[in-house]
């Protein structure tokens, strides 16, 4: 999704934006990445990104705890459970974090314009990042 302020850029083709996870070294981690994949085999990605974040701290990460959700998301439980089960995506989980240690990141969320992060500790608030693409877009 993105904010409203830059769809125009993104719909000019003047902006790209990119959404990646970033699993920290921890086994919860990669079963949430998993999970994500796996619900998006469904079509339903967004929707378990969105369930594990608003759930988050609630309860630990665990493969049983992404099965419920995916029951609570209406997916067929069958496949997800042999997705997950399987380890389908637990090389993509991997990759997704080998490439935010070599980016250096240490944490999320993170922004990087033309390549470059954007340090949010800059930021006034959240509604400053359109202004700070749009600057950059228009040198």
């Amino acid at each position: 999704m993105v904010a409203p302020q830059l769809a125009e850029l993104v719909e000019s083709g003047q902006l790209r934006v990119e959404f990646k996870q970033f699993p920290l070294n921890d086994a919860e981690s990669v079963w949430a990445v998993e999970a994500v994949e796996c619900a998006a085999d469904q079509g339903m990605w967004y929707a378990m990104h969105s369930h594990i974040f608003a759930n988050q701290g609630r309860q630990k990460i665990s493969t049983a705890l992404t099965e419920q959700y995916a029951a609570d998301l209406g997916l067929d439980t069958e496949a997800f459970k042999q997705c997950v089960r399987g380890d389908k995506y637990k090389a993509t989980a991997e990759t997704y974090q080998k490439e935010a240690e070599d980016r250096g990141l240490r944490g999320t969320p993170a922004f990087f314009l033309n390549g470059e992060a954007i340090n949010l500790d800059t930021l006034k608030s959240w509604n400053d990042i359109p202004n700070v693409v749009k600057q950059a877009v228009n040198k």
